[in-house]
């Protein structure tokens, strides 16, 4: 099948055009794609629920007392608001490290109030309000559990680098070298794989149980950060965020996460199904879309659940006056239903 479209229309005239891979994986094997779900895709942040599984594995989550908050955070890619920042700080803190020891960089909070207050106060962003600071946070928190050099903790041969990378591909179904790395945003390694194995590794995220070539200790670890997500959804985004409300609206049981340059996963609870959908121009907007009308289509968010997740399904486009001023439309209309 051909990649899904979306097509942006103003005045019915197509303005641009965004094609969508699409893969989900159920019960063990692809069920449903579109386009090349065997052509590779970085994970980028999406990786991070993986990633996370570093913090419980090294004994880390309980040798510093982890809270469900701090375990959350490890997975997001958060706003930057205060609780965002106070928890990162929190767990560093634990550990006994600092902020200057995060090695992701600095940029302002993604969610603009936060920003704009951080501006107003004079006070220039750091480690903390990156996006990333939550999963840097764990994986030194990890590095110091496991009696690993903190200051190389981001090199891809890292002992903590090579147990994500191994993660990654037992949850995807990979053998090791079968996962690409590259250099993330926050200078963090970054995975490479199929896109049929990113909708494989949360399926195997997400389903509790099961899961070929997963070792026990591998399938704890995953329920616990799932856990933990559904405790609090408000760490792996912020507020207005499609990740937090799709795990809060759902009660977690869909857990998903974005990653940049247009790719977006999520997985089932207990259902061995994962949906994992890449744009391939990097547009933000158009996976969510895409994304959750695949999950509709499947029968995973009730009436009330898909009502509630409206703003991040709006498919009208309007201008800065908030006038409306276009459509887009996602071809075939069903999206692989």
């Amino acid at each position: 099948m051909e990649p899904v479209r979306v097509l942006e229309k103003r005045a019915g005239i197509v303005e641009c055009e965004h094609r969508v891979r699409v893969a989900v994986w159920k019960d063990g094997a692809l069920a449903r794609s579109a386009g090349d779900t065997t052509a590779y895709a970085f994970l980028r942040s999406s990786a991070k629920p993986v990633q996370a599984l570093a913090s419980v594995l090294t004994g880390a989550a309980d040798r510093f007392a982890m809270t469900d908050a701090e375990l959350a955070l490890a997975c997001g890619s958060h706003g930057g608001e205060s609780f965002h920042v106070g928890t990162a700080k929190g767990l560093l803190a634990k550990i006994g490290l600092t902020p200057e020891h995060l090695q992701c960089g600095a940029h302002p909070p993604v969610f603009e109030p936060a920003a704009r207050a951080l501006a107003a106060s004079g006070t220039a962003p750091t480690a903390l309000h990156n996006n990333c600071s939550g999963k840097h946070s764990a994986m030194l928190a990890a590095c110091v559990a496991a009696g690993w050099d903190t200051a190389t903790y981001l090199d891809p041969g890292h002992p903590l680098q090579q147990m994500n990378r191994a993660n990654v591909a037992a949850f995807g179904g990979l053998a090791h070298g079968d996962v690409k790395v590259g250099v993330d945003g926050c200078s963090a390694p970054v995975f490479a794989v199929p896109l049929a194995s990113s909708a494989r590794i949360f399926a195997n995220v997400t389903n509790r149980n099961s899961g070929a070539g997963l070792s026990e200790p591998q399938r704890v670890a995953a329920r616990r950060v799932c856990a933990a997500l559904r405790a609090h959804p408000e760490m792996i985004g912020g507020t207005k965020r499609c990740d937090t409300d799709v795990i809060r609206i759902t009660e977690g049981r869909v857990i998903s996460k974005v990653g940049a340059e247009g790719l977006w996963c999520a997985g089932v609870e207990g259902a061995n199904l994962g949906v994992a959908v890449k744009c391939e121009d990097g547009t933000a907007t158009a996976p969510y879309w895409v994304g959750l009308t695949v999950l509709r289509t499947l029968g995973v968010f009730s009436d009330a659940e898909w009502n509630q997740l409206a703003p991040h399904r709006d498919l009208v486009r309007r201008n800065h006056r908030k006038t409306d001023v276009g459509i887009c439309e996602i071809d075939p209309p069903g999206a692989l239903g």
